[in-house]
């Protein structure tokens, strides 16, 4: 899976999925989410299916897999607090 033949136009994530089904389809040949996807099929034990020359994957996950949020908004004084506890911690923790 290293050397990419597709354009970077040509890559994309495909999610299907119907209300009557509890699963869903995600076919991938773009590299960043074909790792992501690789690692959800190996912890749900699905089988991964390789097409197109191996460039693209399709595996089929229980729908539970497809979570979509929105990211998460801290403010200048949260991420000060969250900055001062990692440094803290990482004190800490060398010795």
């Amino acid at each position: 899976m290293g050397d990419y033949s597709l354009t970077a136009a040509e890559r994309e994530l495909q999610i299907s999925m119907c209300d009557d089904e509890d699963m869903l389809c995600i076919t991938s040949s773009s590299p960043y989410w074909t790792r992501r996807i690789l690692k959800a099929a190996d912890s749900a034990g699905a089988e991964v299916k390789r097409i197109h020359n191996d460039e693209t994957i399709r595996v089929y996950l229980p729908k539970r897999y497809l979570v979509i949020k929105a990211p998460r908004q801290m403010s200048e004084e949260q991420k000060a607090a969250a900055s001062e506890r990692l440094k803290t911690a990482r004190a800490t923790s060398v010795k």
